[in-house]
């Protein structure tokens, strides 16, 4: 693929048969109100440029059937007549003038088989005058393009404003689809996977897709926009390929995104993408370079120059966060502000020397059982460590079974996803339900989670309904209780958090709403009974387990503790 894509685009030739297949697309797809002044002129634009124009022709037909235009593929039709026969009667290569006359003619043909009244006789008389403007833009923009292949420069304030006209003609053929609008959080994304995409490097994708994922979350309707994680994952991998020089790797992000947008409702629009690429073009080559050196390096744990290139990634990041964040911003703009803060908490969170130092370690027991009769549980039970940070989330999904249980499973999944992504407690829980509200049907789950630093022993204790957990310290128990809703029931959800100090020796002790109801009152008794006799976590929670079950389990039953050490 790589070897195809290099010798496709390392020939002018085949560069050009792309640029007016996409460019006869765009112009047979623009139209307003049955205006479309620019089917013609883009063809006789490929004529001039010599031996280009069945692929404009094709392109435009293809735009004009998009938009059901099917009446104004019959001026084209007789352009290329005209052309056609002109040129084998001259035996010789069509001049500007004769194409000007060509266009000309073909479009006003349309006043004869199809328009009657003086309105659409004067329309066509501006649509015809519209893509004579069209025409020169084009033409003077594509051989400028063409000389600046070659002399790698713009010599004259002449070439500077084709070239400009030739762009922004581009990026207004794309009016119809209403590319226009900029949304910050993805210009940032954009940033993100150009800088990524140089690195070569499987981590540079990993970071790529996560602010992908990220931004694809929206504040503004809480839905997944599965397009748009598509569009920046099929535009990383083609990037990739365009190799570490800046330039292709912009204009290959630039035309893989237009592309793959209008074959995707728009998930991503053009100002978007243009202010992506224009970003990234003006970072510094120096930063780039240091950015693909850091992951050339290889990752020994504790390297000074391993240490270094996460320093300066980390700075980088807060650095843009400031630049483009100097305001209080609101909707798109605080998202971005909040993904640029969470990535440079990520990068410093690779290396950092707390985690090399953490004076406590955290030791999880596991135990679960389904509701008597049922093949799944509906509780899922997750636990990670990321750096200096440990965390346990237990969630409780609606009912039994094996709908439950992936209800349950996506909840705990993205509360870890968003947590390993350095994003705060609160946003994470807002994530997390807003996600949940946008799937299918009508189900709701709870969540338990746990989140300890331990280099400072700092515990964040966090409930969406579920029952209350429990501290066991020097053989004392203590509840640990919230009332808050479950997600996945309202947008706008208020987790109970509560922050605690952990000691060495503590043991926490969370439990759904099936073990809970069964031991109630002979809780306290039965976990410093069974505390005494166990020797690890595990042990522990296969007791209480065991306790609660007896004959039967009428609901599904999760028993997780966690055990402080030094």
């Amino acid at each position: 693929m790589q070897e195809f894509f290099h010798s496709f685009f390392a020939e002018k030739r085949k560069t050009f048969i792309a640029g007016y297949s996409v460019l006869g697309f765009l112009c047979g797809a623009f139209g307003i109100s049955g205006f479309y002044p620019f089917a013609c002129a883009v063809y006789m634009c490929s004529a001039l440029s010599g031996g280009y124009e069945v692929f404009a022709a094709a392109g435009t037909i293809a735009g004009l059937l998009s938009r059901g235009a099917f009446l104004h593929i019959l001026p084209l039709v007789l352009c290329i007549v005209i052309k056609s026969l002109w040129c084998r009667k001259k035996a010789k290569k069509l001049a500007f003038a004769d194409a000007l006359l060509m266009l000309a003619v073909c479009e006003l043909s349309e006043l004869s088989f199809m328009h009657s009244d003086i309105k659409e006789c004067v329309l066509t008389a501006i649509m015809c005058a519209v893509s004579e403007i069209a025409f020169f833009v084009m033409y003077n923009g594509v051989n400028t393009l063409s000389v600046l292949t070659k002399r790698k420069r713009l010599a004259s304030d002449t070439e500077i404003l084709y070239v400009s006209l030739l762009f922004g003609f581009f990026v207004f053929l794309l009016t119809p689809y209403s590319l226009h609008t900029l949304n910050t959080a993805r210009v940032a994304c954009g940033v993100i996977i150009l800088l990524m995409s140089l690195t070569q490097s499987p981590v540079g994708a990993y970071i790529a897709v996560l602010s992908a994922s990220g931004c694809a979350y929206s504040y503004a309707d809480g839905k997944i926009d599965i397009a748009f994680t598509g569009i920046c994952a099929v535009s990383l991998i083609f990037c990739s390929l365009a190799g570490r020089k800046k330039a292709k790797v912009a204009a290959m992000y630039i035309v893989t995104s237009l592309l793959l947008s209008l074959l995707t409702s728009n998930a991503i629009t053009a100002t978007d993408i243009f202010a992506s690429a224009v970003i990234f073009l003006c970072i510094p080559q120096k930063a780039t370079d240091l950015i693909c050196a850091f992951f050339a390096v290889k990752r020994t744990k504790g390297g000074a120059a391993y240490k270094k290139r996460i320093d300066t990634l980390a700075k980088v990041a807060g650095d843009i966060s400031d630049t483009l964040c100097m305001n209080e911003m609101q909707g798109d703009g605080a998202l971005a502000k909040r993904q640029l803060i969470a990535f440079s908490g990520l990068l410093e969170g690779i290396y950092d020397e707390r985690a090399a130092n953490c004076r406590l370690s955290v030791d999880v027991g596991i135990a679960c059982i389904p509701k008597t009769g049922c093949a799944h549980t509906g509780d899922s039970v997750k636990k990670a460590v990321f750096g200096e940070k440990a965390v346990i989330a237990v969630s409780d999904g609606m009912g039994s079974g094996l709908l439950a249980h992936n209800e349950s499973a996506a909840c705990v999944e993205a509360f870890l996803d968003i947590q390993r992504a350095g994003f705060d407690t609160c946003d994470s829980i807002d994530y997390v339900n807003r996600r949940l509200i946008a799937r299918d049907g009508e189900l709701y789950a709870t969540l338990d989670a746990l989140v300890i630093d331990m280099y400072s022993g700092i515990c964040t204790a966090v409930k969406l309904g579920s029952p209350p957990s429990y501290i066991l310290r020097d053989g004392k128990v203590t509840e640990l209780d919230g009332e808050a809703l479950p997600l996945g029931i309202i947008e706008s959800v208020s987790p109970s958090v509560k922050k605690l100090k952990a000691e060495v020796g503590d043991v926490f002790i969370i439990m759904t709403d099936g073990v809970q109801d069964v031991l109630s009152s002979d809780i306290y008794a039965g976990i410093t009974e069974k505390a005494a006799q166990a020797h690890t976590p595990k042990e522990l929670a296969n007791a209480l387990l065991d306790m609660a079950v007896r004959d039967r389990a009428d609901d599904d039953m999760s028993v997780v503790c966690v055990y402080i050490s030094d």
